[in-house]
């Protein structure tokens, strides 16, 4: 159950903390993000793919609970993690895609508009990750 991964859970209570009184959190999200993705990547055996997604669903999730600006905020995690995608080995784009189904899977909580709002932002930030991240949400978003 993604809810009681260490990541995703260090992620959303340091984000709520840090950034509670922050009326522009969704755009401080990035710095927080990197910073723990990064630690938990050094760590032995540490899985990219867990480590990107539950992470990215732990600050998306932060987000909802404060209120903030989920469009902004999804970019923001993703130029945070930008960095990552530098950093390591292997396919960047597998690596972006793994962050953007973290990030998807706040549309169990959201409206079907504020997943496509999110999903313009993603487009215009990032050129082609926007079908990519719609194609997650289906996979999340309940429909009714």
């Amino acid at each position: 159950m993604p809810e009681t991964d260490p990541i995703f859970e260090a992620v959303k209570a340091a984000v709520v903390s840090r950034l509670k009184d922050d009326p522009q959190a969704q755009l401080h999200v990035g710095p927080i993000i990197l910073e723990l993705v990064r630690a938990e990547l050094e760590k032995p055996g540490a899985a990219t793919k867990r480590a990107m997604a539950e992470a990215c669903h732990g600050a998306m999730s932060a987000l909802l609970l404060l209120d903030k600006d989920l469009c902004v905020g999804a970019v923001e995690v993703l130029k945070g993690l930008t960095h990552i995608l530098q950093e390591r080995s292997g396919d960047p784009m597998q690596t972006m895609d793994y962050a953007l189904e973290g990030i998807s899977r706040i549309g169990a909580s959201i409206s079907s508009g504020l997943l496509s709002d999110i999903e313009h932002h993603i487009e215009t930030e990032f050129m082609g990750a926007g079908e990519h991240f719609s194609r997650h949400a289906e996979k999340y978003h309940k429909k009714g």
